[in-house]
């Protein structure tokens, strides 16, 4: 019996990482249109210059809610609201974990987006944040950078930080996708 439960932990835990997997490619694959038609620009909220870090399902019309820019390219529901209150918030399931759910509160984020990378400006090079609208092909070395990646109470300080699951939700890893739009396990340490 005890081998069959640990069998049965070990599929959930795939399964689930899977369909993380499978939404962290299709936020991916809106950021890659955007960009495309943007002038090889990364999304950012022309009000603020940049994009909140901790971006999740329960979203609003403020436009650094990533659902914004590139909701369009995954068919994000419109939101109406300006709340700031998850369950009065409007909710996009391609940002939503089973994990997350299950494991999380009510307008917690699901990711949390890299704000530093090595950014290029004609010889010079800068980390910057690169929700700012800057151009893609300007990072250097975009393989190893990571874009954003699955967030829990361990890997950030936010203020929201107590609405997340207590620690990864995969245990020994976190789907992480990279700026070349590569997906990786990445271990925890």
């Amino acid at each position: 019996a005890t081998i069959f439960l640990t069998v049965m932990n070990r599929l959930r835990q795939s399964a689930s990482s899977a369909v993380c997997v499978s939404k962290m490619n299709q936020i991916s694959g809106g950021i890659m249109m955007y960009t495309q038609e943007n002038n090889g620009r990364l999304p950012t909220s022309p009000k603020y210059n940049t994009l909140f870090t901790g971006q999740g399902p329960w979203f609003n019309r403020d436009d650094r809610r990533l659902q914004q820019p590139i909701g369009e390219y995954l068919g994000s529901p419109e939101s109406r609201t300006w709340s700031t209150q998850g369950s009065q918030m409007t909710f996009d399931p391609t940002f939503s974990w089973p994990q997350l759910i299950k494991e999380g509160q009510v307008g917690s984020p699901s990711i949390v987006l890299n704000a530093s990378v090595d950014i290029r400006n004609g010889e010079e090079v800068k980390r910057r944040n690169p929700w700012t609208g800057e151009r893609l092909g300007n990072i250097v070395e975009a393989r190893k950078f990571p874009m954003f990646t699955e967030v829990d109470q361990k890997n950030t300080n936010a203020g929201w930080k107590s609405l997340l699951p207590p620690g990864p939700i995969h245990g020994k890893y976190r789907n992480t996708m990279f700026f070349d739009f590569h997906l990786e396990r990445v271990p925890v340490k």
